[in-house]
Order: structure tokens, then sequence, then C-alpha cells
């Protein structure tokens, strides 16, 4: 996957791109807390580890203020998303966003419309016509946000606990 970098002037000093460094994940670890704070990071790794192998999940990262001298030094880690491509018999080939979080000290900026816009390119990329996720009941301001982005409520999503 190539890196990305926004080419609108005032969002220049964005970048995408995957995850992949034991540096980049322990960053991703951080934020990911906000998402889901009873996860600890030995089961984020292995939990990450099964789900790039099983299902080809992807860990995006897009960060901001690159330092102008040396393109490869990433300064902030402003919002982590991680996708994986999907199919079942109802909707055939999908784009299933399973983990989409914004930094808080970058919450308001527009930063997750950007990855969401640079995700639904990937998903057209991969011929998928959907983009699907899951937003915990309670997450009021992601159901705001998702409905803004175009986002429907199609499914309600049931879960049961096993012994």
């Amino acid at each position: 996957m190539q890196d990305w970098r926004c080419n609108n002037k005032q969002l220049s000093r964005l970048m995408i791109h995957e995850l992949n460094t034991p540096s980049e994940l322990n960053e991703a670890y951080g934020l990911i807390r906000h998402l889901h704070p009873k996860l600890g990071k030995a089961d984020f790794i292995s939990r990450l580890a099964l789900q790039r192998n099983a299902h080809g999940y992807v860990l995006l990262g897009l960060f901001q203020d690159l330092n102008p001298t040396d393109q490869k030094q990433l300064s902030s880690l402003a919002v982590l998303a991680g996708y994986r491509l999907a199919s079942s018999l109802s909707l055939g080939n999908y784009f299933y966003l399973g983990d989409l979080v914004t930094n808080p000290t970058y919450q308001g900026q527009g930063l997750a419309v950007q990855m969401l816009r640079y995700l639904e390119a990937i998903a057209r990329d991969a011929g998928c016509r959907q983009i699907h996720l899951d937003a915990g009941v309670e997450r009021f301001g992601a159901h705001r946000f998702y409905a803004k982005q175009g986002f429907n409520i199609v499914f309600h999503h049931f879960a049961k606990e096993l012994d």
C-alpha cells in the first residue's frame, strides 16, 4: 500500500500509511484504547496479528505535522482506522470498517472525514459497493458523525455472551 499525502494546501501536513513497526503499533495502542478501554496491550498485539493473518485486517494511521526536513519522521498519530474486505451472501463484497478513532487532541478538525474519504477510495478500488461498520449503542457522537457522512442504519447487530 502506498503512503498517501494530502494535496489540499491547508491539509498538506497529513499522511496516511499502514502501521507495522513496533513504535507505530505502540502509538496505535495508545489511541485504540479510547475506543476499546478494556483492551490490554498483549491482547491488542495478538488480536491484531490474528485479524491480519486470518482476515486481511489493515491498520492505517493518519499522521499530522510531518517534519518538513525528514518526510519519514512522523510526529503525531491523529486518526487510526482498521478495516478488512469481506463478503456475505446478502451483501456480496463489502468493506468492513472495524475501528475508527481520532486522537482527542485532533477532534473537530475534519481529519476523520479525510480518513473516511481515503477508505472510500480503497473500497471502490477493491470493487466494494458498500462500507459497513458497527458503532456502540451508547456512542451517540459516533452515530451523528456517521450519519453526517452519509451512513444509514441498515442492520441491528445482536450479541450473546457464551459461558
